[in-house]
């Protein structure tokens, strides 16, 4: 059954190069045991073989058999390697290939931030097999938000491995996509027979977050200054803005009530973002104030035509000492 299906991907998928894959899925395990299975690369090719416009993390790249595979199937493999003499030998071996980006990290000591603004869409987990190990890849790959597929090997050859996945999956962080490589019972290099799967794929769960609702992030004390104070450099407040409860505050301006927009009431997209206060004492001004996705500013629109700017008053230091850093 299996030969049929790469029969059928070969028709399928012409833009891939099938002869060179099916050359490359050839170095099995039973060959070296610090490896795939030639079954587990071809798994590999039936799961990704629509993925030629992204990118791969291969967490532990080691000597570069399944980068080679990775890479005639993604547009991009990040290939990640501690040791910098395996790194050389994957390079070398790889050579002919022009899409492979080697990397030295060692996955638990170096930081995970350092793709944080790549799209990856796949992460391949090969690197130490100890659980604390592959509990901590599992968590930094399943932060990636745009990751759709984690793959790891050894799932059946290694306790730590199993025990993560295992963990993963009852946590509701990720459900079982499939099994790959060889299927059990198998055994390699003489060893004991193995009785469970050689490979496992992940799919993460990813939950929405619920955003604080806006009246809840504005709370505190704000600085309002006149709407050109960025270009003028004339640092000299307006007045205050003290937002010390969800419904009611205090200004510079006379004491105030306040509460987000209606939906509709604006007409504008902005209404989820933006906050009507209303001095309670003459002489009566009304405020409609449009607050920043960060949060740490507004643009306020007085009933008199007046035009301010308001800033969260514990950023006027990181402010300034940015403008310091300009001057110096």
């Amino acid at each position: 059954m299996r030969c049929l299906l790469w029969a059928l991907m070969a028709q399928l998928h012409s833009s891939l190069d099938m002869a060179a894959l099916e050359k490359d899925v050839l170095h099995d395990k039973n060959d070296d045991a610090w490896t795939t299975s030639s079954q587990f690369k071809r798994d590999l090719v039936a799961l990704f073989s629509n993925s030629s416009e992204e990118q791969v993390l291969e967490v532990g790249a080691h000597l570069g058999h399944c980068t080679r595979v990775l890479a005639r199937l993604f547009r991009t493999v990040l290939a990640l390697e501690h040791s910098p003499h395996v790194l050389k030998q994957n390079a070398q071996r790889n050579a002919d290939l022009a899409n492979v980006v080697y990397l030295r990290f060692h996955s638990v000591l170096d930081d995970w931030t350092t793709f944080a603004s790549t799209r990856i869409s796949a992460v391949f987990i090969d690197a130490a097999h100890d659980y604390a190990s592959v509990r901590h890849d599992l968590d930094r790959a399943l932060a990636l938000p745009e990751v759709h597929s984690i793959v790891l090997d050894d799932y059946g050859t290694r306790t730590g491995v199993h025990q993560a996945v295992h963990e993963v999956l009852q946590l509701g962080q990720a459900t079982l996509k499939r099994y790959v490589g060889r299927a059990p019972p198998w055994s390699y290099d003489g060893r004991t027979e193995v009785l469970d799967w050689e490979g496992v794929v992940l799919e993460p769960v990813r939950t929405k977050k619920e955003e604080p609702p806006l009246a809840q992030e504005v709370l505190g004390s704000w600085l309002v200054f006149p709407a050109g104070v960025f270009s003028t450099g004339y640092f000299v407040p307006h007045g205050h803005i003290d937002l010390a409860s969800t419904q009611t505050g205090t200004s510079s301006y006379g004491a105030l009530e306040w509460r987000q927009a209606i939906r509709g009431e604006l007409g504008s997209e902005e209404e989820d973002r933006t906050l009507i206060l209303q001095v309670s004492e003459p002489p009566y001004l009304r405020m409609q104030c449009q607050v920043n996705a960060e949060r740490t500013g507004m643009a306020i629109l007085r009933n008199d035509g007046v035009v301010l700017v308001a800033v969260r008053k514990d950023m006027m230091r990181v402010i300034g000492d940015k403008l310091l850093s300009f001057l110096h």
